[in-house]
């Protein structure tokens, strides 16, 4: 097998679907905004060096997403009760409304392409998936 090969198409297939127009919103909003909210709709209120980790941004882009998300009141900025010298950043609900409505559209879309799809396929594709992230894991560490 020539894993080089096998390797570019790959990449080339994931970049490919990717760049859909639908998907191309879903990953580009991922990256930061969307990224956050997620984030913040799952942990509830986090200190922006939490979303950092999570969300492994850096700090100059995680300002810059803060910044966004404050300007177009999906997020606040509040004082952190435990430590006065740090602030917590919390979603809300326009930002729990725009997760929850760019999530949505996403889902509708992947059925709709899923319907088209053998569930035999389906399964393999989401076993095949799952083994990928596992052996990165695995790659990472070593």
């Amino acid at each position: 097998m020539d894993y080089a090969k096998s390797a570019e198409k790959l990449l080339l297939n994931l970049y490919k679907i990717s760049s859909l127009p639908d998907q191309k919103q879903l990953m580009n909003l991922s990256k930061g905004e969307l990224c956050v909210l997620f984030a913040l709709t799952r942990h509830g209120d986090l200190k922006p060096g939490e979303l950092m980790k999570i969300t492994e941004t850096s700090s100059a882009h995680m300002a810059k997403i803060l910044r966004n998300l404050q300007a177009k009141n999906e997020v606040i900025r509040s004082s952190d009760l435990s430590d006065r010298r740090s602030y917590v950043m919390s979603i809300t609900e326009k930002g729990r409304k725009h997760v929850a409505e760019v999530y949505g559209h996403a889902v509708e879309k992947t059925i709709s392409v899923m319907k088209r799809m053998e569930e035999e396929d389906i399964e393999d594709l989401l076993r095949i998936t799952d083994r990928l992230l596992s052996m990165k894991e695995e790659v990472v560490s070593e």
